[in-house]
């Protein structure tokens, strides 16, 4: 009886048989109690999961730059300088340090399975939110954008989530980065899974499944959520263009994230000339950044490494190697308001400009003089190599 009282005050919403044991709850996915023995626990520990390590990493970060503007210039120009990777690890594991004792007061009083269970799934859907709230804000910005009857509360919903997908952004911001975190997360997931689906009944197995499940299809999802990504232009209508290099589902995720947060792509183009009317030579710079001189206020761009020549046939759009040599390719130069801007539409206001040009600036018209291929920039963004025809 002692025994039985005991487990009644621990999952007090427990369907409990006649005999005064507990129901097993089924598959941990749709039988059972769905959400559980305890609702408020589950509840507790998913808006924790979701909503307070990405705050407490942005609060983390203000902590470090400020005490770096505090203790003096060269702290802070070290750490504007190397607050990447690093950076992002340090303040995540900060605001996962700030939810721990929340996660461990709500698991207060369980079974020591049921405590670890319930553990290793707020920090597998904590490090699951940076594609979640990237999802929830490229989802819903459409509906924000036109609910008027709703503007108010969804304004503040968008602006919320927006807060914590660009620190997600920012987390995801480049392929291998992409890649090594969602492969982890999701390892995580599946492993909270299989614990789940290994451990026997447990009254709250169905909260925690249906989380580790939501947080799983969600990522999945993750590259089918977020809309294609476009180059920096609008052409007139009728006006014919073509898209180098046209980056695949991933690549382009990729690039549309970097526009999110207005940072560079990882590599620049550089067109170098035509093979003939039909063939575009160009290279991509790769490793790029921005060389800040903190005493003299000035900075730089350092386009980082050349790769090697490569050539497009404008007509089938395949890229391979350029062999040939640099100093036979056609090269001349037209004025972007003349044979780029007439046949673009403007992005940024009536009497803003129509885009913006690469950090290789100058167009280079093809030898006929039907085609102008030229770079078009996100503001503080990547840049694409793009070529239209003229009418």
């Amino acid at each position: 009886m002692r025994k039985m009282s005991i487990e009644r005050k621990i999952f007090p919403g427990t369907v409990w048989t006649a005999n005064g044991n507990p129901r097993p709850p089924g598959n941990f996915l749709y039988g059972g109690q769905l959400m559980g023995a305890n609702l408020w626990r589950s509840l507790g520990i998913l808006t924790i999961a979701l909503l307070i390590p990405p705050g407490s990493a942005f609060l983390a970060l203000g902590v470090i730059f400020g005490l770096g503007q505090i203790l003096g210039e060269r702290l802070f120009r070290f750490l504007a300088q190397t607050f990447d990777l690093f950076g992002f690890l340090l303040a995540s594991l900060l605001g996962v340090a700030l939810a721990w004792p929340l996660i461990r007061w709500l698991t207060r009083g369980l079974p020591g399975q049921a405590i670890w269970r319930w553990r290793w799934t707020a920090l597998a859907i904590m490090f699951a939110e940076p594609f979640l709230a990237l999802g929830i804000l490229f989802a819903t910005g459409p509906a924000t954008a036109h609910a008027t009857f709703l503007r108010a509360p969804l304004e503040a919903f968008y602006w919320t989530t927006l807060w914590a997908s660009m620190w997600s952004a920012w987390a995801l911001k480049s392929f291998h980065r992409f890649l090594l975190f969602s492969l982890s997360v999701l390892s995580g997931l599946l492993l909270g899974l299989l614990w789940e689906w290994r451990g026997g009944p447990a009254p709250d197995r169905g909260a925690r499944g249906m989380f580790l499940s939501g947080a799983l299809l969600g990522i999945l999802a993750f590259p089918w959520i977020v809309p294609p990504y476009q180059p920096a232009l609008e052409t007139q209508t009728g006006v014919e263009w073509q898209w180098v290099e046209r980056p695949n589902r991933l690549q382009g995720l990729i690039k549309r994230l970097q526009t999110l947060i207005e940072t560079p792509g990882e590599c620049i183009y550089e067109p170098l000339g035509w093979a003939d009317k039909e063939t575009l030579v160009y290279r991509k710079w790769c490793g790029g950044r921005w060389r800040i001189d903190w005493e003299q206020a000035h900075s730089e761009w350092d386009p980082g490494l050349p790769q090697p020549p490569v050539a497009y046939r404008r007509t089938t759009g395949e890229i391979r190697p350029f062999e040939g040599s640099l100093a036979t390719l056609r090269r001349r130069s037209c004025s972007p308001a003349t044979c780029i801007t007439p046949y673009l539409q403007s992005r940024y206001g009536r009497d803003g400009p129509s885009y913006f040009p690469g950090h290789f600036q100058e167009p280079l018209p093809s030898p006929d003089g039907q085609w102008v291929a030229f770079t078009a920039r996100h503001p503080y963004g990547p840049e694409d190599l793009v070529m239209i025809r003229i009418p």
